[in-house]
Parts: C-alpha cells; structure tokens; sequence
C-alpha cells in the first residue's frame, strides 16, 4: 500500500505520533495481561518504525530528526 501526504499531513501525523506513542508507554506498564502487553509492545513498535519513515520523508532523505523528543522504545 503507498500512501502519498503532504508535508503539512506528515506534520500533523508526526504530531499525533509524538503525543500518542508516550500515552501507549503508560499504558502498557498499567497492563496486567501478558498478551495484551505484547500486542500494546508491537503497536508501539509499529508505530515508532512509521515516526521514522515519515521524519525521513519530511527531510527528503537526508538523516531524519529521528527520536530526540521521544526516542525509540
């Protein structure tokens, strides 16, 4: 699947990420269940290798900002 943003949907996708990939951290520490720890772990997961691909494609290929305000986890 290809899915072609602008800049200004990248930013606002990258915005959402950084707010939600700390609130998923939380959430996953307050979880009593293994099996929806490890689903909660590989969203996380999923989600942090999205933040890279699109700060990557934000700077057109150069070395993406990648993990200075919520690093990979």
């Amino acid at each position: 699947m290809q899915l072609n943003l602008d800049d200004d949907e990248v930013a606002a996708l990258l915005n959402v990420l950084s707010s939600y990939i700390p609130e998923l951290r939380e959430e996953i520490g307050k979880t009593e269940s293994y099996d929806m720890r490890e689903d909660l772990k590989a969203q996380k997961q999923t989600l942090n290798g999205i933040v890279t691909k699109l700060e990557a494609s934000a700077t057109g290929g150069r070395e993406p900002n990648v993990g200075t305000e919520h690093p990979p986890r």
